[in-house]
């Protein structure tokens, strides 16, 4: 960057100060008594669902687990505590005889990206990670290794990218989602064969022992496979007998004395040193008798002789230590501890060392699944002695076999996770130090961190875990960023994949969600969390639990694992709490305790399942593959122009939209002062300040859609904490909106709904409901041609859309065929003369109506252009101007700089001089942050670019500018396109009909959507029958409504009419309150309530029948409760014979449109091989002609078509020539030769030996 530039620049950063105000300038607060409150209304829920909602734990899930990992806190100052740190502290230092590398620092360093085109795209910052590391060169000296020299290399070690607030990464102006892996969980193998009981302890470097246990025994192996007796190789380990004893038994051990069982106590000593923690001496004590039948199951051994004469009498001390000699019989039936106590340290028994042992590391999950088996909390992550003992007290237990259940259960590989392990494999790499490394240099470690550089750029460019973000509605995004999947670097395949895997697990049950799945062959490899999950330090995924107090619910909650779960008594799920008894869960066994010790319990049912599963109403209703189908619909739903939440809902409407993080939520109770489409200022008066919303501008999505957001509040209106004042195009009264309300009506109509047809009344279409907004987004080149380069002009004069230099105006408004950018490329006519065609951009066929939004002309990357130059005065200006801007308004003063023509706009309600004073320098402060970072972004980019650091792809070196055009396009509903519903019921609309020609109920009101009633009975999916049921209620209910507002209108807001519509709403949602709401706020939720009441039905809450039947009664349908109504024909005005369900049902848009399906091809790409058309309108392929349609033409007889369709339109070369050929000549002559296809059997019967000769015989 030039100094002279960058001087300005730092001239004015220190430039104008903030000066003092006056104090006539101060004005006074705004009176709260005249405005009115926040108007929030529930649903009315149908059946009281027990839920204890808490805030859900997906907030900054990504950015959690990502910081944890790898920088310790979202800034890097906590940067000992992250897992990188604790990492590289293990790995170094390395060393061979002649060199040694040790870890010197560590640290982060913010950058940005120094590309003009990442500028020019606003990338964010990212962090990157220096190391610096001494190499240590030795020499032998008087049979001693002394240090020669030492020299220490600095260098960053990999660039990482910042994560979003969202939980997304840019990169290079694209959205990318890094998917969390499931991986086993490393240290631990449990697995049950038959009646042994396999547990295999693997460390970092393999399966390091590997425990096997029955009924009969236990045996140790290791990695050699040499098994041996398990209290064999415990005596090798130094493990004494009786400590293990005693770590075995918890209480004592029986001993057979005189007919009678005597109690064996263990005291600890005064001169205890031991390290395992128990007494060295011990002594027998009298206990009560014991009978056999009491001591069933306990372990019963007598110190006595052979002949049966008492060795040792109740109370004499005895130390067993020193007398291991001692031969011990046994009573009762317990080989293994007989073996135990008589066992000798033998030299042929398994050697392993206490080293061996710790280099076993469990990790944090590994320990908890071992402390699960054990019985045990212990903390240590890596393996002893004691866990051994315990070890095979837990195999003798049966309970051992339903822990090994659970064996199965995986950890969450979050990015930062994936992105460690990378670095850390390349760093073993670098750190491989051979007998001859005396010639490492520094250099060459500094091409080994670019090896890890390296590494990590592929990882998010290339890994199939980093993908691109599905944007299509926020409900998309919200699923990708809980997407969990067991491929990936180092998971399974589709192929490898078995199908206990991809089956639902015991682990799974309110962590994961078993329904939400691709329907593909990933079926089941990729999940999504359920919706109070949370993971743990330990990549374990948990729970939410309410806490049970004595018998009572209580508000407190707990996550847990599936093996810290497991030590609770937890309540079954949707079983209520009595007062005596309830039926819970413990240790995997099911059973009858009292309520009063009973701990835990499910919060609702909802947390089973996935924020897209439990926005289905009636889910209990619908088969699983159904809700399979409507949870993935959902995801594809486009978002509308006019979004409507739905009347039918779930009540987790508002808690999943909170979730995705796209609404601006208010921080504190404010006033609204202003609110336009750019921003919205309110006052909190509780803080006497000023806070402003800024509205973010549209942008397009990864997937073509516009992603847009709009105020909900107006001024003077009182905002509470917590309420969304701005809303996205996927939300609508703080609520999910993905569709529309429509009325449907199931039956058979003139056979235009055959099947999973849907006919549609053009009435819909005409209104605009079902409307979408599509972002398209245009290149076009400009070459340097062997004849002379492409020139840019306007010669296109009846035009008026198009500039002087030939591209089309921002905002305007084009059609199909428009010319968007006017291109001239040069060509030779006939007479070999150089002359200029017109090869202009238009717009693609089928568009329709489209605005143009920006134009942008791209410069050659060889230098510093003057694109770049723009940008960053635009960007400098723009951050002046918004000061002076916000300076003019705080002040009110015209004089307050030379800049005094800007437009700006004055408040008249500033509350005091002290608030203004610091208003001013807190924008000063933050004017001087922009523009710092402004400068840094500048030189930094500009220096990139002079010292070559950007190079142009090789493939584009002939590219003489590149316009990208974006084009706003609207869509409407059509035949051909894709609708759904909410619970798997999707269907193409076959015809749209005119309004007069539908069905009409008896009050004039034509249906929107007829439906096929013979889809409901084969897919099981019941729940969109209730919907229609519960949508007639509503839709009734809504009439009344309509009604009032009429009465509104024709009395001028007469008061009796307000009242009114207070009592009707009051009766609608009894929970919400409107006395205190204002006029307006209450006419503006009768109008909401005129498309229908809301209703919410909780996931498998069964519904109350008298309620719904009083529910009927009350909407007027008195003699007929089946929510079947009269329908009659509207092209002939008679009713149908039979009466049809009605009702309002959720329809959601597909992302399936019939304008992107269509497709002609005229000439296009063959196949090498068969020279057969490609298919695919990707790959601009042709017709496929299989054999069904190819006896449909047999069948109708068309031979002519159908010898042109399989020779000349498919493979046979010659034939394609010779027509074309005649065409050019002006007459169409067809005739067929050999099939490339037919030549490739051929040529493959002579690879078999089979010799074939073609013999053509022509007639005439």
């Amino acid at each position: 960057m030039c100094a002279t530039r960058r001087n300005l620049l730092n001239a004015d950063l220190a430039g104008p100060r903030p000066p003092r105000l006056k104090p006539s300038l101060s004005a006074s607060a705004p009176r709260l008594s005249s405005v009115s409150p926040a108007l929030t209304f529930k649903r009315r829920e149908l059946a009281s669902a027990n839920t204890r909602w808490q805030c859900l734990p997906f907030d900054n899930m990504q950015e959690r687990l990502y910081v944890n990992s790898l920088l310790g806190s979202p800034d890097g100052a906590e940067l000992t505590s992250s897992k990188l740190r604790r990492a590289l502290c293990a790995l170094f230092p390395a060393s061979s005889h002649s060199l040694g590398i040790e870890l010197r620092d560590f640290w982060i360093e913010r950058y940005a990206l120094a590309t003009s085109e990442a500028l020019e795209l606003k990338l964010e910052r990212g962090h990157v990670f220096n190391i610096k590391v001494s190499c240590l060169h030795y020499a032998k000296l008087c049979d001693a290794l002394c240090i020669i020299y030492r020299d220490d290399v600095q260098a960053p070690l990999f660039y990482l990218p910042k994560i979003s607030d969202g939980g997304t990464f840019n990169i290079f102006g694209l959205e990318k989602v890094f998917v969390s892996q499931l991986a086993r969980i490393p240290g631990v193998r449990a697995n049950v064969k038959g009646s042994t009981v396999e547990v295999a302890l693997v460390s970092a470097l393999g399966r390091a022992l590997t425990v096997f246990a029955n009924k009969r025994g236990a045996w140790l192996a290791n990695d050699s496979k040499s098994k041996t007796e398990y209290f064999q190789a415990l005596m090798s380990m130094g493990v004494t007998r009786w400590h293990a004893l005693k770590a075995l038994f918890k209480t004592a051990v029986l001993l057979r004395y005189k007919l009678s069982w005597k109690r064996l106590a263990w005291r600890r000593s005064q001169h205890d040193v031991n390290p395992m923690g128990y007494g060295a001496r011990r002594r027998l004590r009298s206990a009560p008798e014991f009978s056999a039948a009491h001591a069933g199951g306990v372990l019963g051994t007598a110190a006595v002789r052979h002949g049966g004469k008492v060795l040792l009498r109740v109370g004499a001390k005895f130390d067993f230590d020193c007398s291991a000699s001692l031969p011990v019989s046994v009573v009762y039936d317990c080989d293994t501890v007989c073996s135990f106590l008589n066992v000798e340290r033998r030299g042929e028994a398994l050697r392993i060392d206490t080293q061996s042992l710790a280099a076993v590391n469990l990790g944090r999950a590994g320990r908890v699944m071992f402390n699960s088996i054990i019985g045990q909390q212990l903390t240590s992550d890596c393996v002893s002695k004691r866990d051994l003992i315990f070890l095979w007290k837990r195999l003798r237990s049966e309970n051992v076999y339903k822990v090994a259940r659970d064996s199965d259960a995986r950890i969450v590989r979050s990015c930062g996770d994936v992105v460690l392990d990378w670095v850390l494999l390349e760093l073993k790499h670098i750190l491989k130090l051979e007998p001859d490394a005396v010639q490492v240099s520094n250099d060459a470690l500094l091409l080994g961190f670019k090896r890890v550089k390296r590494a990590v750029n592929k990882l998010f460019g290339m890994s199939e875990l980093c993908q691109y973000a599905e944007q299509l509605n926020s409900l998309t995004e919200l699923c990708h960023k809980l997407r969990l999947t067991y491929m990936g670097e180092g998971g399974v395949t589709v192929r490898t994949a078995t199908e206990s895997l991809r089956d639902v697990q015991r682990w799974h049950f309110g962590r994961v969600c078993p329904v939400e799945s691709p329907e593909g062959q990933n079926i089941g490899l990729v999940c999504s969390y359920a919706l109070f999950s949370s993971v743990a330090s330990s990549g374990l995924i948990q729970t939410a639990f309410n806490k049970v107090l004595n018998g009572r619910l209580s508000n407190e909650f707990k996550h847990l694992d599936c093996f810290r779960a497991r030590n609770y008594a937890t309540l079954v799920l949707n079983k209520k709490l009595s007062k005596q008894q309830a039926l819970c869960t413990v240790n995997g066994a099911i059973r009858h305790l009292p309520s009063t010790r009973v701990e835990l319990c499910y919060s609702t049912a909802a947390q089973l399942f996935s924020p897209a599963v439990n926005l289905i109403p009636f889910l209990g209703y619908n088969d699983s593959t159904r809700a399979l189908m409507a949870a993935n619909m959902q995801k594809q739903a486009v978002p509308l122009i006019k979004p409507t939440a739905p009347i039918v809902g779930t009540g987790l409407e508002r808690v999943v939209i909170r979730c995705t993080g796209h609404n601006t939520i208010c921080v504190n109770d404010a006033l609204v002062v202003h609110s336009d489409s750019y921003k919205i200022v309110v006052h909190e008066y509780e803080l006497d300040s000023y806070r402003v919303y800024k509205l973010p501008s549209p942008r397009s999505t990864n997937q073509g859609t516009c992603f847009r957001v709009r105020a909900t509040v107006r001024p003077g209106q009182l905002v509470k904490s917590g309420q969304h004042i701005i809303e996205c195009q996927s939300s609508a009264n703080s609520e999910v909106a993905l569709g529309a309300n429509l009325l449907v009506a199931f039956m058979v109509w003139n056979g235009l709904n055959y099947e999973d047809s849907v006919v549609l009344s053009e009435d819909v279409v005409a209104r605009g409901v079902l409307q979408s907004l599509h972002m398209l987004e245009c290149e076009v080149k400009f070459y340097k041609t062997l004849l002379g380069d492409e020139v840019l002009a306007d010669v296109f004069e009846s035009d008026r859309c198009l500039t002087e230099n030939g591209v089309v105006r921002v905002g305007s408004v084009v059609n199909d065929g428009d010319v968007l950018v006017g291109k001239f490329t040069p060509s030779r006519d006939s007479c070999n003369q150089v002359v200029y065609t017109d090869s202009s951009y238009k717009l693609p066929a089928g568009t329709g109506t489209a605005t143009v939004v920006s134009v942008r002309f791209s410069a050659d990357a060889s230098g510093i252009q003057a694109s770049d130059l723009n940008y960053y005065a635009a960007c400098y200006n723009a951050i002046r101007d918004t000061y002076i801007k916000r300076m003019a308004v705080l002040a009110e003063a015209n004089t307050l700089f030379c800049y005094n023509s800007v437009g700006c706009e004055i408040f008249c309600y500033v509350s005091s001089e002290l608030s203004i004073q610091r208003a001013i320098n807190n924008l000063y402060n933050r004017y001087c942050e922009e523009l710092g970072a402004l400068i840094n972004q500048c030189s930094d980019g500009l220096d990139a670019v002079v010292d070559s650091k950007f190079k142009p792809n090789k493939a584009d070196t002939n590219v003489i500018e590149v316009i990208k055009l974006k084009l706003l396009i609207r869509r409407s509903i059509q035949a051909g396109d894709k609708i759904s519903g909410r619970h798997g019921n999707k269907g193409v609309i076959s015809r749209v009909v005119l309004a007069a020609d539908m069905p009409y109920m008896a009050d004039g009101t034509p249906i929107d959507v007829v439906l096929n009633p013979l889809s409901v009975p084969s897919r099981m999916n019941l729940g969109q029958v209730l919907e229609t049921h519960l949508g007639l209620i509503s839709y009734k209910w809504g009439l009344e409504f309509k009604h009032i507002l009429k009465l509104h209108d024709q009395l001028n807001g007469n008061d009796s009419v307000i009242e009114l519509a207070r009592l009707k709403l009051s009766e609608l949602y009894p929970d919400s309150d409107f006395g205190c709401c204002d006029a307006v706020s209450v006419m503006e939720a009768v109008r909401e309530t005129c498309e229908g009441a809301r209703f919410a039905c909780h996931p498998f809450v069964k519904l109350n029948e008298p309620s719904v039947k009083s529910l009927f009664r009350r909407v007027g349908l008195k003699n007929d409760v089946s929510a079947q109504i009269k329908l009659y024909d509207g092209r002939t005005g008679s009713p149908f014979d039979r009466k049809v369900t009605v009702g309002s049902m959720y329809v959601l848009k597909l992302n399936h449109m019939v304008d992107d399906k269509l497709h002609a091809r005229a000439t296009g790409p063959y196949s090498i091989v068969t020279q057969q058309p490609l298919k695919g309108k990707a790959n601009k392929g042709g017709q496929r002609l299989g054999e069904m349609e190819v006896w449909a033409l047999q069948a109708y007889g068309v031979a002519f078509l159908l010898r042109e369709a399989l020779s000349v339109k498919s493979d046979d070369v010659e034939g394609r020539k010779a027509i074309n050929n005649s065409i050019l000549r002006g007459g169409v002559t067809m005739r067929t030769t050999w099939n490339e296809s037919f030549l490739v059997l051929i040529r493959e019967m002579c690879s078999l030996c089979l010799n074939t000769e073609l013999k053509a015989k022509f007639r005439g």
